[in-house]
């Protein structure tokens, strides 16, 4: 319901920067440390998540399905210049968020 919520919001919204207030990073955080055309076929082997393991999996990082939809959500209809922001890491980051991190930088546009 959450979720259907927000993407009717950004799809009827006219506004021209659509900022969304999250309490945890949407953006994939992923690390590996093997090399991507090794990691992939065992991945493939032992059943694991194409997206990689998670790191946090109480953030988006562990809702990739519902993540994967709404950015697809906004891709599939031009909902452009959508900001999502947080605090909860502590930092300044600027990502670009895919569609599907696993074959980021690949995904369609």
């Amino acid at each position: 319901a959450q979720l259907d919520w927000l993407k009717a919001g950004l799809a009827g919204s006219d506004a021209v920067w659509k900022l969304v207030g999250t309490s945890v990073m949407i953006s994939p955080v992923a690390f590996g440390a093997l090399p991507a055309h090794l990691l992939k076929p065992l991945a493939g082997l032992l059943g694991l998540p194409k997206e990689g393991l998670a790191v946090n999996v109480d953030q988006w990082d562990g809702y990739t399905d519902d993540r994967r939809e709404l950015i697809a959500h906004l891709r599939e209809r031009g909902i452009s210049d959508t900001v999502f922001l947080t605090g909860d890491i502590h930092m300044a980051w600027a990502n670009e968020v895919p569609v599907r991190a696993a074959t980021y930088p690949l995904s369609p546009p």
